[in-house]
């Protein structure tokens, strides 16, 4: 071989050397870039969980971080947009949402106020997409860390309500009682804390025993329970126990615990109503009405209370619009339009009321009675889809998922918070947290 064909070669094999490298270094240089853009994303998803139920401005912020992070991976990776999409796909969630914006355009191009409707169309499609991002990105992480970060702020949240309890009722002036109530409403609070027990109360009993993260369970337990305790909710206690029940049923490990709760509680009850009448007329009031009011008696209101009163006369109203608009209802967040023509009278210290408390005949009066059946539809493809995932894991999360979101349903019959974007998100995140598994995410 020559000296110039020699030379020749050494240079073609430096060049392909050097090709090869560079196409190496490109390589590396975007693998890092993903793990970092994955890395984000997990973090984005636990200051989500952790604020939630502490700051609306907060967790939206994490959210969109969520839908950016998530947009970038795709664009980057197809195997992972095939896996978001995989995820979403696979929830059994589209078509119901499909569904639901059909019927809330139809009602809202036939309500009594089609501008009103439609500009809230926007918060229900960012919900939507909330949850099509939560189902997408929790998924890929560690699921335990993001329900510990839940957890922590849930607690925070639930100190928060009591510290308002305690000062509130230190400083009161002796007629108005304070309420634990957090940044919402008390009762609204008071069903987000039903929520969050629920989850600390199965990470309590299914931790290692003398573990530090047994104990800081234990402790949120005790908060959340004392918080719920201090909203003063009914509806939201009515969801509990029935949440409760269905985990001593489902979790065996729970029993004890839930046996001896139940004796403290029925103990406390009977000595307090037995003090207190008016106390003991709040707690029979709520089904009392409702016989009452299915039975259609003249006299509905009679032997309940003025708050039971109040919810009664807001479902006869809900009643007496759908039996007014029962194809395409009033159109969404068009009660307020019409309520007074259904109550004219003076109302709760008010002349008018965009809430029937009861979100089922609150969605049908909205939407009509196709699209009140549909939006029952939405919320029974979310139980069915934790359902099949609790059936398939077995975990801690899917039957959070499954006993919560049960329990809410049971607490949506005295209010409709559901639309409420911090109390949508928190179950969306619940939903997204029964997908999967460590192990699975870890695969």
């Amino acid at each position: 071989m020559s000296v110039h064909s020699a030379t020749a070669a050494c240079w073609s094999c430096s060049g392909k050397a050097c090709f090869a490298h560079s196409h190496l270094q490109d390589f590396m240089a975007e693998t890092l870039k993903i793990s970092r853009l994955e890395k984000a994303l997990e973090w984005a998803v636990y200051v989500f969980s952790a604020s939630v139920l502490l700051s609306i401005t907060v967790s939206q912020a994490a959210l969109l971080l969520i839908a950016i992070l998530l947009v970038c991976l795709g664009a980057k990776d197809k195997n992972k947009a095939g896996a978001y999409f995989g995820r979403i796909k696979g929830s059994g969630l589209l078509l119901p949402f499909f569904l639901f914006f059909i019927a809330y355009i139809f009602s809202a191009m036939v309500g009594v106020d089609s501008k009103n409707s439609f500009s809230f169309l926007n918060s229900e499609l960012l919900k939507a997409l909330a949850c099509f991002a939560l189902i997408a990105a929790v998924p890929g992480i560690k699921v335990s860390a993001a329900g510990a970060w839940y957890a922590a702020g849930a607690t925070l949240a639930g100190a928060l309500g009591i510290w308002q309890f305690i000062q509130g009722n230190i400083y009161s002036n002796g007629i108005d009682f304070a309420r634990a109530h957090g940044k919402m409403y008390a009762v609204t609070y008071g069903e987000t804390m039903a929520v969050a027990l629920v989850f600390s109360l199965l990470c309590f009993i299914n931790s290692k025993k003398e573990t530090f993260v047994r104990k800081a369970y234990f402790a949120s337990t005790l908060i959340l329970a004392a918080a719920f305790s201090m909203s003063l909710s009914r509806g939201p206690a009515i969801g509990l126990a029935f949440a409760l029940g269905m985990l001593y049923f489902f979790e065996p490990r729970s029993r004890k615990i839930l046996r001896v709760a139940a004796v403290i509680c029925f103990a406390a009850l009977v000595a307090i109503f037995s003090a207190v009448p008016s106390l003991r007329l709040k707690l029979i009031s709520i089904p009392r009405g409702m016989v009452q009011l299915v039975s259609g008696s003249k006299n509905a209101a009679a032997g309940v209370d003025d708050s039971s009163s109040i919810r009664m006369e807001m479902w006869k109203v809900g009643v007496k619009i759908i039996r007014d608009y029962p194809l395409g209802g009033v159109g969404p967040d068009n009660v307020k339009r019409i309520f007074g023509f259904y109550h004219p009278g003076l109302f709760d210290g008010r002349y008018n009321s965009n809430d029937v408390h009861n979100l089922y005949l609150q969605k049908t009066a909205e939407y009509g009675l196709p699209g009140g059946l549909i939006f029952v539809y939405l919320l029974v493809s979310f139980l069915r889809l934790v359902y099949k995932k609790y059936r398939e894991f077995r975990s801690v999360e899917s039957l959070w998922a499954l006993t919560a979101l049960t329990g809410f349903y049971i607490m949506m019959l005295t209010d409709s918070s559901f639309h409420l974007p911090r109390v949508a998100m928190s179950l969306y995140f619940m939903l997204a947290l029964s997908q999967t598994t460590d192990k699975q995410a870890e695969g």
